[in-house]
């Protein structure tokens, strides 16, 4: 079994050679594993300690644990505001291309020269997928989540975080969306391949609207949403939806100014 500390107080590179060499045995044996349970089964033997080691040295802070609320909402808004700082640039980039849309006609607003129209379009989908990041990176903050891509460089396909559900305790596969109607029939399907093959896997709407689930519940995968996905790794909805209400404002703002 792995030690949580002496990964924990390892380089990520060597946490990354580490978990390698342990999981590769797994697969090499002759009855071996396939790579994703291999993967799954070497983080799990450690990652409740893990994430138990990140908490206890968040209630150790000088500050406060990161979740108090004056905290939390002043890690959140630095992220969204280093997100709007990095995304501004290309957001200009995209919409000087105007010109250069007119002439490849790509679509019917491109074809008549009505270049906002177009470009709102490819704005909201170049947000879109940019904001979906950003939320895992709200996710982040919380001690009691880890992506494994970051501090271990390995992912686990289709799983953003593995966490420690602050009310029952029970260590948690997230995926991660923005909304309940992500995801085509396709990527439903898919989902729920990369889901079940964990122990408590869950799949996770960062907000709650009026649009329809298009996953559907399966049996042993937990569907949450909005308030019951933030609040089970520590984070209130409610300072969540504010800076994200300010930072979506500021940036139709930018983009109001730009096509002016």
């Amino acid at each position: 079994m792995l030690n949580a500390q002496v990964l924990h107080n390892s380089s990520i590179n060597e946490r990354n050679k580490i978990i390698v060499d342990a999981y590769r045995k797994l697969v090499e044996k002759p009855d071996g594993l396939d790579l994703p349970s291999a993967i799954s089964k070497t983080i799990n033997n450690f990652i409740e300690e893990f994430i138990e080691i990140k908490i206890a040295k968040d209630r150790r802070r000088r500050s406060g644990s990161i979740l108090l609320d004056k905290n939390i909402e002043k890690a959140l808004t630095n992220t969204s505001d280093e997100y709007k700082k990095e995304i501004l640039p290309a957001l200009r980039q995209l919409l000087d291309y105007r010109t250069e849309s007119i002439e490849s006609s790509q679509n019917i607003f491109e074809m008549f020269g009505a270049t906002k129209l177009a470009s709102a379009n490819k704005v909201s989908r170049f947000l879109s997928t940019k904001l979906g990041h950003l939320w895992e990176e709200f996710a982040r903050i919380s001690p009691y989540t880890v992506d494994t891509e970051i501090e271990f460089q390995i992912g686990i396909r289709g799983i953003d975080l593995i966490a420690k559900n602050i009310i029952t305790n029970d260590i948690e596969h997230l995926q991660i969306k923005t909304q309940k109607n992500t995801l085509t029939g396709s990527q439903r399907e898919r989902s729920v391949d990369e889901l079940k093959i964990h122990k408590n896997p869950v799949f996770c709407a960062c907000f709650e609207n009026s649009a329809q689930w298009t996953f559907f519940e399966k049996k042993g995968i937990k569907r949450v949403c909005g308030k019951a996905f933030w609040e089970r790794i520590g984070i209130p909805y409610e300072i969540i939806m504010e800076v994200v209400h300010k930072l979506i404002l500021g940036l139709e703002q930018e983009y109001v100014s730009a096509i002016s």
